[in-house]
């Protein structure tokens, strides 16, 4: 088997899950995100688009999962499943081999928690559920693993500074071929490039680079514009590393940056290391972001920021490396040390014709945060 972690980790984890489900009352949890399957018995695959579900219940002596016939190897290989279901797509119906496993140990009219906001449910797959599961009752479990994964282990942290110092390498050499009459798709070919080179995994999110007037896009991806001269470009990507990630995001302008840029970045800079600085064991996760807004708005800026200053990070898979924790007023968390997740106070500027990227994978510690990239916060200037 490869596995990044020990046996005694994924039991350690295992047994966390069945004392918060005790908490919540469930006897049967489904697990369906594949990153949070990965978390709790190491399996890797990009199979998950079709049905797939790890059994957890107190009464089960190990974890069962219901997938594919073509997992099998990936199964053997990459996890420590000893009870594996196998379904043959367009022949057998994994919903009923559920509701048959689940009977046969008496879990068919319990309290079944379900991952309501995994992106592979289907609608058809819950429709089904609860057609052949009438006497079941249903909760709202997205959060039990996701909460367990907030505050990362030593091993964690590790694999996401080497995450980072993959990052780090790639934005330097994406700096190195900046220059006008490349375009957009070449940049983002050097980013991964460079990121393999150091042993960097596939992203669960595609490498995002966007130049000139198309940088107010916040999600622009890499197209065929050939860069010119004076031309800002933004670029944000994660290096990855046993799969945990590290966000980097950064601006670079092609030549002399105009006055107005410059205030733009430099109040950006000052927002993006007082939020670091303000991300310490114990505060609210919403205070990084007001401390952020409060140094943007020295220049109007704070409405002009169109995304989170931040959400937690870890393990990921596509089509997301978000985790369960956002800085926003709404969140419930408090920050805690060894938590980790990005501060990006990015910027949309539609009527000035440019937007701004600024961000990090961030560690929260009990001073403050500690940004795991080595790169500084400045407008990178292209000679």
């Amino acid at each position: 088997m490869l596995l990044p972690f020990s046996l005694d980790t994924y039991d350690q984890r295992y047994q966390r899950v069945l004392e918060r489900m005790k908490q919540r009352d469930l006897d049967v949890l489904l697990v369906n995100l594949p990153d949070n399957l990965s978390y709790l018995c190491g399996h890797e695959s990009i199979g998950y688009y079709w049905y797939q579900a790890l059994i957890i219940a107190p009464g089960l002596e190990h974890p069962v999962l219901i997938t594919r016939i073509s997992e099998k190897a990936s199964v053997d290989e990459t996890s420590i499943l000893r009870g594996t279901i196998y379904y043959r797509m367009h022949f057998d119906d994994p919903i009923q081999m559920l509701v048959e496993f689940l009977t046969k140990h008496g879990l068919a009219a319990k309290r079944v928690g379900i991952e309501m906001q995994a992106f592979n449910i289907r609608p058809a797959h819950w429709d089904r559920i609860k057609e052949v599961l009438p006497n079941a009752l249903f909760h709202d479990a997205s959060n039990i693993v996701l909460e367990e994964r907030l505050v990362k282990s030593p091993e964690e942290v590790s694999f996401q500074r080497n995450a980072a110092r993959i990052a780090d390498h790639a934005m330097q050499a994406a700096y190195g071929a900046l220059r006008p009459g490349v375009t957009e798709i070449e940049i983002a070919g050097v980013i991964s490039k460079a990121m393999a080179d150091v042993g960097g995994e596939y992203p669960a999110f595609p490498v995002m680079v966007a130049s000139g007037p198309r940088t107010t896009m916040i999600h622009g991806l890499p197209g065929h514009r050939p860069l010119v001269a004076g031309d800002l470009v933004t670029m944000e990507f994660a290096g990855v590393y046993h799969r945990y990630h590290a966000v980097l995001m950064r601006t670079a302008i092609i030549g002399r940056r105009p006055r107005r840029l410059g205030d733009v970045a430099d109040c950006v800079k000052e927002a993006t290391e007082a939020a670091i600085a303000s991300a310490a064991a114990g505060q609210l996760t919403r205070v990084p972001k007001h401390v952020a807004d409060e140094k943007l708005n020295r220049l109007d800026l704070a409405r002009r920021r169109v995304h989170r200053v931040g959400y937690s990070i870890g393990l990921g898979f596509p089509p997301a490396w978000v985790e369960a924790m956002a800085l926003e007023d709404s969140d419930p968390y408090t920050l805690c040390e060894s938590m980790s997740f990005t501060i990006e106070p990015n910027l949309s500027l539609p009527d000035e014709g440019f937007g701004y990227k600024m961000g990090s994978t961030i560690l929260c510690t009990a001073g403050g945060g500690e940004s795991l990239s080595g790169l500084d916060h400045d407008l990178v200037v292209i000679d």
